[in-house]
């Protein structure tokens, strides 16, 4: 274990969406999508400069559209989660800190990547901008 270097984590958005998983069209699989095909290269570069590249890929998953009982327990609910890289050292300064308890500078980088996110998010399904909750 000791040869082993940490992976790079990552950070959530999550997303809830009012509307059945068929009226969204909603796929019941997850989905990759990546910013080109040197995905090394621009992983690397936003690995080293996340405030200022743009996002190398992220991952959609639609739990609620997956599950067959979800409809019938949560009535017109409907829940996605995007996942993507980001290097540990972005936010290492709050690793001892609790949440809601970080200050401003910790909300603004919060803020800075959900709205980058989202807005990649929304190149490949923007007809469900006008359905989202939260």
């Amino acid at each position: 274990m000791n040869n082993v270097s940490p992976s790079t984590s990552t950070i959530c958005l999550y997303l809830g969406l009012k509307g059945t998983a068929e009226d969204l069209k909603l796929p019941k699989h997850n989905c990759w999508f990546y910013k080109d095909y040197n995905f090394d290269k621009t992983h690397e570069k936003f690995i080293n400069n996340p405030k200022n590249e743009k996002i190398p890929m992220f991952y959609v998953s639609f739990p609620s559209a997956k599950d067959t009982s979800w409809e019938e327990r949560y009535k017109e609910k409907q829940t996605i989660q995007i996942i993507i890289p980001m290097p540990f050292d972005q936010f290492k300064i709050w690793e001892n800190s609790r949440p809601g308890k970080r200050g401003q500078e910790y909300k603004n980088i919060k803020e800075d990547y959900t709205n980058r996110v989202f807005k990649e998010f929304l190149k490949f399904f923007p007809h469900l901008k006008d359905h989202i909750e939260f």
